[in-house]
C-alpha cells in the first residue's frame, strides 16, 4: 500500500509507508504533525522489519532509535534489532571519536593544521550528539603541502594507505585525486585525508578560499577548525549530488545545517555555488531538504533565477531521487554519470565534466600495472585503452542480451 510523499501540489509521487515514516524521523526534532503521522502509520499496514532495514540502508538507524526506540513503538523483535543496531553504531562512533582526538593531539604536536569535517564534526555541530549521526570513518582536510607529513604520521600510528600502490609518485596522486584512504593494520579505523573537498571534475574553486573562511567549532573537549556554515552547506549539497543522493542521511545533514544556522548568509551561499559550479547541485539539495524534511529554506532563495529551483528538469530530478529511494534501487556507474551531468550548471559545464572525467586517473588505472615514476605519464593513455576495452565489453554484453531476448520471442 502506498501513500503520498509531502511535495508541492502536482508533484506528489507514491511512496511506501516505511519510506514515509523514515522521512518523518530523519531529523533531530519531530514536529507534532509529523508525530501524529508516525503514530497513524504505526497503527496501519506498516512492515516494521522493512522499516528497520530501510533505516540501515539510509544511515538512519540512530535517528530511528532516537524517535521510535521506546518500548511499545515497534513490535518486540524489531525493537530489539533496532536497539542492537543503534548500540553497535554508537560504540563505533565513540571509538572513532576517541581515535580522532588522539590523531588531533599528534597533529597539533606536529603543527599540522587540519580541519575535521563530516563524521564526528557534523554529529557534534549539527546533531549535538556523537551517537545521532552514523559514520564509519574520519575525514580530515589538510593543505596539499602537508599531505607527506600527515602520511608519515599516520604510518607511524599503524595506518597503511589503501588504493595507492607503493612507488606511485605523490605528486601524481595530489594532481589526480582529492583524498588518500588509510586503514589500521589492527582494528577498523579508517582515516581519509583530503586536500580538496570534491573531485575537480565535479566542483572547483572552493578550496582556495575555504582556509581563509574557517571558523572555530567545539568537538568534544577541544576547539577545532571548521568550515564556515555557507561553505558547509554548498559542500553538503555537492556531496549528495556526487553520490546521487543514495542515502537520506545526507539530506538530513543539509536540513540540519539550514535549521541550526543562526544566520545563514544566503548571498554568500549563492556566491560559493556560482564560483564552484554547484548552483544546480545546491538547488536540488535545498529543494529536497525543504519539501521532504521541512528545512526552513527562505522562499526567495529557491526562487532566485540562478538557482533554477523552478526548472522543471530539477523537479523531475528530485522526483527521480524519491522514486529510487522507494524502489530501493542502487545507482549503477552509468546512472551516476547521468546524474552528475544532470546536476551540472549548463552545457559548458557538462562538456567540462566529460573531458575531465575522461582523463582523471583513479585506483583502477594505478592498479592496472605498476609503472616506475619516470613512466607515470603512461597511465593516461593506458586509462583511455582501459575505458575503450570496457566500453567494447559492455556493447558486446548488450548485444548478447538482445540476441537472447530475440531468441526467446
Amino acid at each position: 500500500m502506498s501513500s503520498r510523499l509531502p511535495a508541492p501540489p502536482g508533484h506528489e509521487i507514491a511512496a511506501s509507508p516505511e519510506l514515509r515514516v523514515l522521512l518523518d524521523i530523519a531529523r533531530t526534532r519531530v514536529s507534532s504533525e509529523r508525530s501524529r503521522r508516525i503514530r497513524a502509520a504505526l497503527d496501519g499496514p506498516l512492515d516494521a522489519a522493512a522499516l528497520v532495514t530501510l533505516a540501515e540502508r539510509h544511515g538512519l538507524v540512530p535517528l530511528l532509535h532516537h524517535h521510535l526506540g521506546v518500548p511499545g513503538a515497534l513490535p518486540v523483535p524489531e525493537r530489539q534489532r533496532l536497539v542492537s543496531l543503534a548500540r553497535n553504531s554508537a560504540m563505533v562512533n565513540l571509538a572513532l571519536v576517541a581515535e580522532l582526538h588522539r590523531l588531533l593531539d599528534d597533529l597539533d604536536a606536529s603543527a599540522i593544521p587540519v580541519v575535521p569535517y563530516k563524521g564526528p564534526a557534523l554529529a557534534a555541530s549539527l546533531y549535538g550528539n556523537f551517537t545521532l549521526r552514523e559514520f564509519r570513518d574520519l575525514d580530515l582536510l589538510v593543505r596539499p603541502s602537508d599531505v607527506p607529513r600527515i602520511q608519515e604520521l599516520l604510518m607511524r600510528r599503524g595506518y597503511l594507505s589503501e588504493g595507492t600502490p607503493a612507488g606511485l609518485p605523490l605528486s601524481l596522486v595530489l594532481r589526480e585525486a582529492c583524498e588518500i584512504q588509510f586503514c589500521r593494520r589492527r582494528g577498523r579505523a579508517v582515516v581519509e585525508v583530503h586536500w580538496a573537498l570534491m573531485p575537480g571534475y565535479l566542483m572547483s574553486g572552493m578550496d582556495e578560499g575555504v582556509w581563509e573562511r574557517l571558523v572555530p567549532s567545539v568537538l568534544g573537549h577541544r576547539q577545532v577548525r571548521a568550515l564556515s556554515t555557507e561553505d558547509l552547506l554548498v559542500f553538503l549539497c555537492a556531496h549528495g549530488a556526487k553520490h546521487g543522493w543514495e542515502r537520506i542521511s545526507w539530506l538530513t545533514d543539509v536540513a540540519e545545517c539550514v535549521s541550526s544556522a543562526a544566520a545563514l548568509d544566503w548571498d554568500a551561499v549563492m556566491m560559493r555555488a556560482r564560483e564552484t559550479r554547484a548552483r544546480r547541485a545546491l538547488g536540488l539539495g535545498l529543494l529536497l531538504a525543504r519539501d521532504l524534511l521541512d528545512a526552513p529554506v527562505p522562499g526567495d532563495v529557491l526562487d532566485r533565477p540562478d538557482l533554477s529551483a523552478r526548472d522543471p528538469s530539477l523537479r523531475a530530478l528530485a522526483n527521480s531521487v524519491l522514486a529510487r529511494w522507494d524502489a530501493g534501487q542502487p545507482l549503477r556507474a552509468r546512472d551516476t554519470v547521468r546524474f552528475h551531468l544532470a546536476t551540472r550548471d549548463g552545457a559548458g559545464d557538462r562538456v567540462r565534466y566529460l573531458a575531465l572525467r575522461a582523463v582523471n586517473l583513479n585506483e583502477h588505472d594505478w592498479g592496472l600495472m605498476a609503472l616506475p615514476p619516470a613512466l607515470a605519464g603512461l597511465y593516461y593513455p593506458l586509462r583511455l585503452v582501459r575505458l575503450a576495452a570496457e566500453g567494447i565489453a559492455r556493447l558486446r554484453a548488450a548485444g548478447r542480451h538482445v540476441a537472447r531476448v530475440a531468441a526467446i520471442k
